[in-house]
């Protein structure tokens, strides 16, 4: 996946899986500005989910459960929210195609088009 985009003159390459093929160069240029500065706060959710595994726990959800979930993200690979929707009594995953990682941004309509009706 080729895409690149400048940050501050220097140019930087999209992370396959967080943005969907075709974003065009603003959309990766502020995307990556996002998690330039944010990164100090990245740094730590990393490391705080480095051992996190809710599975365990989650049949003991009793609240109405609905997964977004991009359909090229290869961050969090799908089979994840499968997984986690699976365990939690009535919950339900929306794929919301085309969309990475970064699916509320690279497929914005796909995305609230979704979230809307996962609302309803």
């Amino acid at each position: 996946m080729a895409g690149v985009g400048a940050v501050k003159g220097r140019k930087t390459t999209r992370g396959a899986g967080w943005i969907s093929p075709g974003a065009s160069a603003a959309m990766i240029d502020w995307t990556v500005r996002q998690l330039l500065d944010s990164t100090f706060l990245i740094d730590q959710l990393v490391a705080d989910q480095a051992h996190y595994d809710p599975r365990d726990r989650l049949g003991q959800v009793r609240v109405p459960t609905h997964f977004l979930h991009g359909e090229l993200d290869t961050e969090v690979p799908l089979r994840i929210p499968q997984e986690c929707a699976s365990l939690i009594p009535g919950a339900r995953l929306t794929v919301v195609e085309g969309a990475g990682h970064m699916s509320q941004q690279d497929q914005a309509e796909r995305f609230t088009q979704a979230l809307r009706a996962a609302l309803r």
